[in-house]
C-alpha cells in the first residue's frame, strides 16, 4: 500500500471512531436535557392530574417527580412554577421545604 493509501485508511478510521463515541454521548446528553428542563420537556408533567397528585407536606423531591423542575419565582424564591402552553402550576414551600402553598391556572387555548 502507498502512504496515501494509509492517510486515507487513518483517517477514515479516526473519522469512525469519533462518529462512534461522539454521537451516542450526544443522543443521551440530549434526552437528559429535555428531560430535566423545566416541566420535563419529554411528554408535558404539567397538568390538572399531575397538580392533583402534589398534596401539602410533600417534599420539592416529591413535587419534582410528578412536575419536573420547576422554575423559582424571582418575586417569592420559597415559591416555584411549572408551565406549559395551557397551564400554569405555582407550588409554595415552607422553612423545612414541604408544599404549603399550590395554585393552578388554566388558559384557553
Amino acid at each position: 500500500m502507498t502512504p496515501a493509501a494509509w492517510t486515507t485508511i487513518i483517517v477514515l478510521g479516526g473519522v469512525g471512531v469519533v462518529l462512534l463515541c461522539c454521537v451516542p454521548v450526544t443522543l443521551v446528553g440530549g434526552y437528559l436535557l429535555l428531560r430535566e428542563a423545566p416541566g420535563g420537556m419529554l411528554g408535558n408533567r404539567v397538568t390538572q392530574e399531575n397538580f392533583e397528585k402534589v398534596q401539602f407536606g410533600m417534599t420539592q423531591p416529591e413535587v419534582e417527580a410528578i412536575l419536573g423542575r420547576g422554575l423559582p419565582r424571582a418575586d417569592r424564591p420559597s415559591e416555584f412554577e411549572w408551565r406549559s402552553a395551557r397551564i400554569t402550576i405555582q407550588i409554595g414551600f415552607d422553612r423545612t421545604g414541604r408544599v404549603n402553598k399550590r395554585s393552578m391556572v388554566t388558559r384557553n387555548p
